[in-house]
């Protein structure tokens, strides 16, 4: 699903490629924190804890600019 929705989100634009790129993102964390917890072997976990850290980058990293794109449309202390 992850893939899925990654792909989308960049053959889509505007709000339907952010709405599929927080899919992507969510679907990658839940499968992170499925090998973390239920991984085969070790490596498999290390997987699945490299996918949570990249998923919550991805995160933050989107957050922050829709944070600072609302602040810009307010004309807050980020505006250009």
């Amino acid at each position: 699903m992850a893939i899925v929705a990654a792909a989308f989100a960049r053959a889509a634009r505007g709000p339907a490629a952010h709405r599929s790129a927080l899919v992507a993102n969510l679907a990658l964390l839940d499968w992170a924190y499925q090998e973390i917890t239920t991984g085969a072997n070790w490596f498999r976990q290390l997987l699945g804890l490299g996918g949570a850290a990249y998923g919550a980058a991805m995160l933050r990293q989107r957050a922050s600019l829709l944070l600072a794109a609302h602040r810009r449309a307010l004309g807050g202390p980020d505006a250009c």
